[in-house]
């Protein structure tokens, strides 16, 4: 806005008539604006646009969308009961219109705007036939249009249209467009040097002629020149928009830095409140370590002992088995050897039997032969003994000498 004081300070606005009054509309700001020059170009189609009030107007080049919104802008501003007609060349099948332009059509002039794309082919077609009031053209980007949509623009024009083309003097060498340039220098048009050029084809001079020089052929010079200014101003608050969103998005990244740091700056005392406490945790994990080894260490000590005490409960439980089959063989032994014994003691039984028997006997037996013995004493002692010696002996030899003698068979 400075910029626009600055621009309005140095000079007095031009005098307008009082039908035509061309500072108003010259000082409005566009809603819309996009990221080309066009914004400079706002203040000259406000006024422009005004002062003709078209009821019927076609932009051919939608550009960044601004020239276009700025005439629709002033056809609601004004409440003129008109239209606008967008048209975007497209370059190819995938060249479809800004999605940006066409949601801000669809919001906001949904019942003045009609947007249309005509692909840049030899046979494109002109979207309607009625003549136009105003015919906006923007050729920056004209090097592939068809050269039928610019040969014969004049021809799309009403008996009071007025033809603005942009960029001529910039534009491609293409036989559409050097038509248009030969038919415009015939048509003596009014030439506004700004930016690539305007060229205004105005089938009612007169409602510009307060605004333009001796010659009738270019606008007056202070009046460029506020157009001038008052366009680098709308750029300038432009800029200081985008660095007043990007101070602000970059207050705001910042506050969000700041809010991170702090953030971060606490998450690590709580992390180094956390590593002081892990720390302390790991000393007693190691504490418990150092016991758990030991433990450990007893275990697989206890784990030897248990394994020879295993062994050796296992060479006991050898040896007890052992034991045991060895005692279940003393204990088969033992009752053969209790029946062996008991048929022994009853057979010894009977021996001591028999015995007292036969020692019964034989001391019935030694006390006959005591008696006889003493029988025989008396006998040998007794006199008949000794007389019947020499026959005893007679009779001895007798059997002897029989006995020796063979048998006869």
């Amino acid at each position: 806005m400075q910029d626009i004081q600055s621009a309005t300070a140095s000079f007095s606005l031009p005098t307008a008539s009082q039908d035509f009054p061309l500072h108003s509309p010259a000082f409005w700001i566009p809603h819309f604006s996009g990221e080309g020059d066009a914004l400079r170009f706002a203040p000259l189609l406000f006024w422009l646009s005004a002062v003709l009030k078209p009821a019927r107007t076609t932009v051919l080049g939608l550009g960044d969308g601004t020239a276009c919104f700025a005439i629709c802008q002033m056809i609601e501003r004004l409440q003129i009961d008109g239209t606008c007609a967008g048209i975007h060349i497209a370059g190819g099948p995938q060249d479809k219109i800004p999605d940006a332009i066409a949601r801000y059509a669809a919001q906001f002039y949904p019942g003045i705007l009609k947007l249309h794309t005509i692909q840049g082919a030899p046979d494109a077609v002109w979207p309607g036939t009625d003549p136009q009031d105003l015919l906006l053209v923007d050729l920056q980007n004209a090097d592939t249009w068809p050269d039928a949509l610019v040969e014969n623009l004049s021809s799309r024009l009403s008996a009071d249209g007025c033809l603005v083309v942009y960029g001529l003097s910039q534009a491609a060498q293409t036989d559409g467009i050097q038509h248009l340039r030969q038919h415009l220098l015939r048509a003596d048009c009014i030439n506004v040097d700004m930016g690539a050029g305007f060229s205004i084809l105005c089938g009612k001079p007169a409602l510009l002629a307060y605004a333009l020089s001796e010659d009738k052929l270019h606008v007056r010079q202070d009046i460029q020149a506020m157009f001038t200014r008052l366009g680098n101003g709308l750029a300038a608050e432009r800029r200081q928009d985008a660095m007043m969103g990007l101070l602000a998005e970059t207050q705001q990244a910042f506050a969000e830095a700041q809010r991170r740091i702090a953030q971060f700056e606490t998450e690590m005392a709580d992390l180094s409140a956390a590593i002081d406490l892990r720390g302390r945790k790991l000393g007693q994990y190691q504490a418990l370590y150092f016991d758990a080894k030991i433990e450990i260490d007893k275990l697989r000590h206890l784990q030897g002992e248990t394994v020879s005490v295993q062994a050796e409960r296992q060479k006991k439980e050898k040896a007890l088995a052992q034991c045991d089959a060895l005692s279940l063989a003393l204990r088969k032994n033992r009752e053969v050897h209790f029946r062996e014994t008991a048929a022994l003691t009853k057979l010894l039984e009977k021996q001591r039997q028999r015995l007292e028997d036969q020692r019964k006997k034989l001391e019935d037996q030694q006390t006959k032969i005591k008696t006889i013995s003493l029988e025989k004493a008396a006998l040998l002692s007794s006199t008949s003994w000794k007389i019947t010696s020499p026959l005893r002996s007679i009779v001895s030899k007798f059997r002897k000498s029989h006995r020796r003698q063979p048998k006869i068979s």
